[in-house]
């Protein structure tokens, strides 16, 4: 499947803070914060409930084949909030619209393989949704920014999985940029097409169980 730079984030962050919670996000406004700062280190960090801004977040993802070829395209994400309270991520879904999922090179017959019942099988199960559960601060990177190792449940195909991976984040004046580099084995979400796991005689036509999907989210205090 070919290979693009994806943003080696969903090593940097789809979100988190030390000693989460697990209390849901919270939506009414009565219970949103746009509370006092609080600061990682030499970070400042705005407290309360940011909201995705779906048109300035992304996500990339990529395919490979044993022999070097590489796939890569995008996803859009269907919505997102992340709640952050006294340093604390307190809450946390992300939910991704499968259905439209693209290839960069504008292969309609692979977009349909994705989206059919080989892969991703969309018109059944056309969202993936990230629902964090924990996170707990681990350092700071070269630019001074807090690296927090994130535990979520993730669902695909309706199979939900728990992961963990690292994530940054940065959220300053009400202002929020969270990366986060996944790489996940797609068999465990039963998408087995092409793995070597369960056929046999593939020869050069076997994919890589693993999938790297790329987040970077731009959201606001709400």
């Amino acid at each position: 499947m070919k290979k693009i730079l994806l943003f080696s984030l969903l090593a940097v962050a789809i979100l988190v803070f030390a000693g989460c919670s697990k209390k849901a996000v919270r939506t009414d406004d009565a219970d949103i914060t746009s509370a006092a700062n609080v600061v990682v280190g030499e970070v400042l960090i705005d407290a309360g409930v940011y909201v995705a801004d779906i048109d300035k977040s992304s996500v990339n993802w990529m395919g490979d084949e044993y022999t070097g070829s590489a796939q890569t395209g995008t996803v859009s994400l269907k919505r997102s909030e992340l709640e952050i309270i006294d340093n604390n991520i307190v809450g946390g879904k992300f939910v991704i619209d499968m259905t439209s999922i693209a290839d960069d090179d504008g292969s309609d017959s692979l977009e349909e393989h994705l989206k059919g019942d080989d892969f991703f099988s969309t018109v059944t199960y056309p969202e993936a949704v990230l629902e964090l559960k924990s996170a707990r601060l681990l350092k700071t990177n070269h630019e001074g920014l807090p690296v927090f190792e994130t535990v979520g449940d993730l669902t695909i195909r309706d199979i939900t999985k728990e992961i963990t991976f690292e994530s940054v984040i940065n959220a300053l004046r009400g202002e929020l940029t969270a990366y986060t580099h996944l790489i996940l084995d797609r068999t465990e979400w039963g998408v087995e097409y092409g793995s070597g796991k369960f056929f046999e005689d593939l020869k050069d036509q076997v994919i890589k169980d693993e999938m790297v999907f790329d987040i970077m989210i731009e959201a606001d205090i709400q």
